[in-house]
């Protein structure tokens, strides 16, 4: 990389933090995080250096920055020097705070770093400028730092030893004067990402993720300062949520925010439905700015748990992961995409990230959007139904546990591990639990890498499809998978690769012999160990429920990766055997590299004797080779050959593959799951027209989105039965033709199916329904609270999107009433300026029993409005509104809404045209 001489500016410590030029943290940097061995380090070089070499300049080294301009000023942004750059700020504070009474810092006027995104590093850099830290408002590491500094120069000034004794003054000149800096500003273009990949700070390289992390939050680089601040921040919490592959995801976040992405008081289930969905869930509990709240600079720093957790956390070595977060990442990428061009190496990872993002700007920030949201279904996924290796009471198993929520006693909070599939806590052997988990096991100790985890690739492909993930399924898909890999890869005459076997092979198949290669199971041909571990996965079915020796029953996958010869290549006082016996796959099974070290070439009776007396088998296979041999005392050709023979046979007879595919999910469970994503208030509209599946909350509360309790409701199953049997062509077309049935007109679902302003203004699907009135007094929430602004009442709330589409006017509703503000003097009536109204018409349901209406006036008793109401026969009532002939009521409710709409609409039209003379 050639840089421009003027793009390398050597600069002083005075003009480097004078205030002439601003700098910035990006937010994809590091938090500031230099202890006191970093910030002593400093400190004591540059007390040397002056010692040693008075009056000659001392580098630093680079300051690498990329220059960007904003309202119309240069802002340099800090790619590599950051620790430096803001304990030099530091420094220079503590010196200008605590020693002026010996050291000129009248330059130092303000201080010109900030950090982008992260109001509170910038306020803590702020008040050690100040030097006045509040308690409750600053970041411990730059609090520390101001700290250390202070310390430090404190100890060096009063230091006894000549050698390290300096006055604060010859300090504050040389580090001032002849310490120095070289500025690389990047050139305009330069691809950073690919410069943050080579470049070291102090030795520490950025962890590749990181990269990509921040190439990836760029798309949000253009919106509004606080839209953007927003999307990064929620898009750093579900990645570093993501990132501890050892942590169940829902650690990644506080309590509250658990009840909001996860199921509430269950936590073992996502509840939203795009980044979003999630975006407007969780940036209020953020409140950027609060100092004691989820602020963005908590966020960055990973301090995003709640401060007052009541569940226990595992320690965070309980959980060892099968993959690392980089590769999951190209995992979750190539499920997104379907390419074969998505490479499951984690050393490639930027560049087939960069090969994938759209260069449309609409279009990539759709993608990033799509990728963060499928980050955190794919860790769930992964979470409940990948394996773990478990530790604990001093053991270490196998784990296919999912987290769930409970409550009890004092613990409200609380959290704990169950199996994925079925709701027991401990180990069963015959459990759907068990099988899933010894397939997924199986694939793990075959393949251990971190890289090219094919099968893992296979089981999120799967998961991520299913509209719900049902354990016998599950099953039937893994083995269908396992006997791909095997059949028609590593023993198959034309093997297939690996994009082909996952995505394009979804389908029952009915293999024959004469597509393996059955030379391709003797030794030195056998290309996985799959191949072997795939057997003991086979025999575990066939033998555990019959064989007395419990230890087949509890059979375990261990890492075995070396493959040894039952009867020796080289035996101690053996027979000769042919290298057609010897090498056959019936004289072979998987061990330990220890144990074949240590006794490979011992006769097959001495080593049956020492592995049948371990308190576990390594192999099935094994252990029936064992088996034969205690009880004929004898393994030889003859024995090879028929063990051979049944091998070939068990593996024959599960040639076939009998999964059904995902495609053959109905069409209802597919619109289920899709539109939960896409259009979810389309989707409840839809299901409305099949019954009430709103779910009770508490009070008067009710939920619209709850979609685990709509699945196993009863208008689920009609909405699929409709599909089935009608074939609509869209939801859309659903309720349509709903919407004109008669007895539905009389169900209060009516309008929340018809409007579909309705649902999409409860934007978490709550409502309040009051069933003394039957349905006809509804509040809409905004949100999860009722508020004066944010609650409106149902049929006020749609008489006003009527009316606005009828006069092309901007009307309001609040909590209880619709407002039609009318301003006499002007030709317009209407208006939504409530300053300039005369008059304010209002339109109210108070009990669902009639829609109530009055005046009131906004102007004096004396204006030309109040006596225009007075002229066309308005009485004025003892509040000092007015109503019409002393009749407040201008519709009485019935049971059919439709006509509830139509006459409170007829009858507010004629209102105004009759009763208050204005045209419409």
């Amino acid at each position: 990389m050639l840089l421009d001489e003027k793009e390398i500016v050597e600069l002083n410590m005075q003009e480097l933090l004078n205030g002439k030029d601003n700098y910035a943290i990006p937010v994809y940097q590091r938090n500031y995080a230099w202890e006191s061995k970093e910030i002593e380090q400093l400190i004591q070089d540059v007390i040397d250096y002056s010692k040693l070499h008075k009056g000659k300049n001392y580098y630093l080294g680079t300051l690498v920055v990329s220059s960007n301009s904003k309202n119309n000023q240069i802002l340099f942004d800090t790619i590599d020097g950051q620790q430096r750059l803001t304990t030099l700020s530091i420094l220079s504070a503590v010196l200008k705070n605590e020693f002026a009474a010996n050291v000129n810092m009248q330059w130092y006027q303000q201080i010109n770093l900030r950090f982008a995104s992260r109001e509170k590093s910038t306020k803590s850099l702020q008040a050690a400028f100040l030097g006045d830290f509040k308690e409750d408002n600053a970041e411990q590491n730059i609090k520390s730092a101001y700290k250390i500094c202070k310390e430090v120069l404190q100890n060096r000034i009063n230091s006894e030893l000549e050698n390290e004794k300096i006055t604060i003054s010859e300090f504050a000149d040389y580090l001032y004067h002849f310490v120095k800096i070289l500025r690389v500003t990047l050139p305009t273009g330069i691809d950073l990402n690919h410069y943050f990949e080579i470049m070291n700070s102090r030795g520490e390289q950025l962890e590749k993720h990181e990269i990509l992390k921040a190439e990836l939050m760029d798309c949000f680089s253009d919106y509004e300062p606080e839209r953007r601040e927003k999307l990064e921040a929620c898009f750093h919490l579900i990645w570093e949520s993501c990132s501890n592959m050892e942590k169940y995801v829902q650690y990644g976040f506080t309590v509250e925010q658990r009840q909001l992405v996860f199921t509430t008081n269950d936590w073992n289930n996502l509840i939203v439905y795009s980044f979003d969905d999630f975006v407007e869930k969780i940036s209020p509990s953020l409140q950027f700015g609060n100092a004691d709240s989820l602020g963005i600079d908590k966020i960055i720093s990973g301090d995003i748990q709640s401060s007052k957790k009541t569940e226990s956390e595992d320690s965070p070595d309980r959980f060892n992961a099968v993959v690392n977060f980089q590769n999951f990442l190209l995992h979750v990428l190539r499920v997104q995409i379907a390419k074969d061009e998505v490479a499951l190496d984690d050393k490639r990872l930027i560049d087939i990230f960069k090969k994938q993002l759209p260069a449309d700007k609409e279009k990539r920030i759709l993608f990033v959007k799509e990728f963060i949201y499928n980050l955190l279904r794919c860790k769930l996924l992964f979470d409940k139904y990948i394996i773990k290796r478990e530790f604990t009471a001093n053991t270490d198993r196998w784990s296919l546990k999912s987290l769930k929520w409970y409550s009890s006693g004092k613990t409200k909070n609380g959290v704990k591990y169950v199996n994925s599939f079925g709701t027991e806590e401990g180990e069963s052997f015959d459990s759907d639990n068990r099988k899933v988990l010894m397939l997924l096991s199986m694939f793990h100790t075959s393949i251990p890498s971190m890289s090219y985890k094919y099968w893992l690739n296979a089981s999120l492909y799967y998961l991520f499809n299913q509209f719900e993930v049902i354990s016998k399924d599950y099953i039937s898909y893994l083995e269908h998978i396992v006997k791909s890999f095997v059949f028609d890869n590593y023993l198959a005459r034309e093997p297939r690769n690996y994009f082909e076997l996952i995505y394009e092979n979804e389908k029952p198949l009915n293999r024959t012999i004469n597509q393996l290669n059955l030379d391709k199971l003797r030794y030195g041909n056998i290309s996985n160990n799959l191949v072997f571990n795939f057997v003991d996965y086979l025999l575990w079915l066939k033998y555990k429920d019959n064989e007395k020796d419990n230890r087949v029953k509890t059979f375990e996958y261990k890492f075995r990766s070396s493959v040894e010869h039952f009867y020796p290549q080289h035996a101690i006082g053996g027979r000769e055997i042919s290298e057609q016996a010897l090498h056959s796959f019936g004289n072979l099974c998987l061990i330990s590299h220890s144990d074949n070290s240590k006794y490979s070439n011992y006769l097959p009776d001495a080593k049956s004797t020492h592995y049948n007396n371990k308190e576990d088998i390594d192999s099935i296979k094994q252990f029936l080779m064992i088996k034969q041999c205690l009880a004929t005392r004898n393994w030889f050709e003859p024995e090879i050959n028929k063990h051979n023979q049944a091998m070939i046979d068990l593996l024959i007879e599960n040639l076939p593959s009998d999964y059904q595919p995902k495609s053959d999910i109905s069409l209802a469970q597919k619109w289920f799951k899709e539109y939960q994503v896409k259009n979810k208030s389309l989707l409840v509209r839809a299901l409305l027209c099949f019954g009430d599946c709103t779910k009770y909350s508490s009070g008067n509360k009710y939920n619209l989105f709850d979609f685990e309790y709509i699945r196993n409701h009863d208008s689920f199953r009609k909405f699929e039965e409709y599909i089935e049997q009608k074939s609509p062509r869209s939801l859309i077309d659903i309720i349509n033709k709903h919407i004109t049935f008669q007895n539905l007109k009389k169900r209060y679902e009516y309008l929340l199916i018809k409007y579909s302003r309705v649902i999409e203004y409860c934007k978490e699907g709550n409502f309040l329904w009051f069933e003394e009135s039957d349905g006809r007094l509804i509040y809409l929430l905004e949100g999860e609270k009722r508020t004066e602004y944010k609650a409106k009442e149902l049929i006020t709330f749609i008489v006003q999107g009527i009316l606005e589409d009828l006069m092309n006017k901007k009307l309001y509703t609040d909590y209880e009433s619709l407002c039609i503000n009318i301003g006499y003097d002007d030709h317009d009536y209407f208006i939504t300026d409530y300053k300039n109204a005369e008059l304010q018409l209002q339109i109210r349901n108070e009990d669902g029993n009639a829609i109530f209406y009055f005046i009131q006036p906004l102007v004096n008793g004396n204006s030309k409005s109040v006596k225009l109401l007075e002229e066309l026969k308005w009485e004025k009532t003892e509040e000092g509104s007015f109503i019409r002939r002393g009749n407040q009521k201008l519709v009485i409710l019935d049971g059919d809404y439709e006509e509830n709409i139509q006459n409170t609409v007829e009858g507010i039209i004629k209102l105004l045209k009759n009763g208050l003379q204005i045209k419409i």
